[in-house]
């Protein structure tokens, strides 16, 4: 988990805008304890903030904000192929300087635009500034949040609403369509905050900022329609199963990769029980367990399931 904020403003950067930006970052440290950057280019009204959780390499040459080029990214995430990213990258005769996953995702993105968001596989949330517009992404499920507002100075965004709404004065004010989807639903569905303007981003989606304002909003990705079967459901095959399994396999294998340690938040559910499992059993990895415990009931406390398994 690491923090961005930042904006693109419809006039160039004044220093008190840089002041602006750095104190709002700080408000995200919780986010990022590691470290903190920011980078900023006043004639284009551009300020990008990084609070940094170190997970691939930790060394203080992958910091962030991270420029290449033209380009300069603040990333929140982890890109689980990038070993194979980089390779293929390698082939075509780019340089690197690090081990991070960060460098191979601009360095991509340099390379092939936002054509390379369909070889990503990961949880991320970023924004990069190529040198003449930003463009911010989240991945395809929306595991890492991001927020943006389109203001009449420009465009805000960050990692959490609170930067935003204080930064801003903005005002919960919810729609009854809100108001009535939380009650019902515990959440707001879609991209809805409550606040005016204020906008989640949705998952898989890339919005390009120009000049302090958004000229476009697209879907990179978009799940397909799930099968629903007709009739007498069909019994599973054992080919079937071994594919699943493959499938969770290869997909447990990249995203084992860290450069600090790791445990696993074992519930006893089905998912956490899998992916336990198949770390030992695959790849007879040491890795710590975490469970949480309910004193006093046994309805939520699924610690000594997590203990058995």
């Amino acid at each position: 988990m690491c923090g961005i904020f930042g904006f693109s403003l419809v006039r160039e950067l004044h220093e008190s805008d840089v002041g602006i930006g750095l104190k709002q970052l700080d408000s995200l440290s919780h986010r990022g304890p590691d470290g903190q950057g920011h980078a900023s280019f006043d004639e284009h009204g551009v300020f990008i903030g990084h609070c940094r959780l170190s997970i691939i390499d930790t060394s203080e040459r992958a910091s962030q904000p991270m420029s290449r080029g033209r380009f300069t990214i603040a990333h929140n995430g982890e890109i689980y192929n990038f070993v194979e990213l980089r390779e293929s990258l390698e082939k075509k005769g780019v340089k690197f300087t690090t081990d991070s996953d960060t460098e191979v995702l601009i360095n991509a993105w340099r390379k092939d635009g936002s054509g390379c968001l369909a070889v990503l596989d990961g949880m991320f949330a970023f924004a990069l500034f190529d040198g003449e517009v930003t463009n911010l992404v989240t991945d395809p499920f929306g595991e890492k949040p991001l927020y943006v507002i389109q203001h009449d100075e420009g465009v805000y965004y960050a990692s959490e609403p609170a930067a935003l709404i204080k930064l801003l004065g903005l005002r919960f004010k919810p729609t009854e369509f809100e108001l009535a989807a939380f009650l019902t639903l515990g959440f707001i569905p879609g991209s809805g905050t409550g606040f005016n303007r204020l906008q989640r981003v949705e998952p898989g989606s890339h919005i390009v900022i120009t000049e302090g304002k958004i000229t476009r909003t697209t879907r990179y990705w978009i799940p397909v329609d799930p099968v629903v079967p007709s009739g007498k459901p069909k019994p599973v095959s054992e080919f079937q199963i071994d594919m699943v399994n493959e499938a969770l396999i290869d997909s447990l294998k990249v995203r084992l990769r860290s450069d600090v340690p790791m445990s696993i938040f074992l519930s006893s559910g089905v998912d956490s029980t899998l992916i336990a499992a198949i770390a030992a059993k695959e790849f007879a990895t040491d890795i710590p367990a975490i469970t949480v415990g309910f004193a006093g009931t046994s309805v939520h406390d699924e610690s000594e399931s997590a203990s058995a398994i």
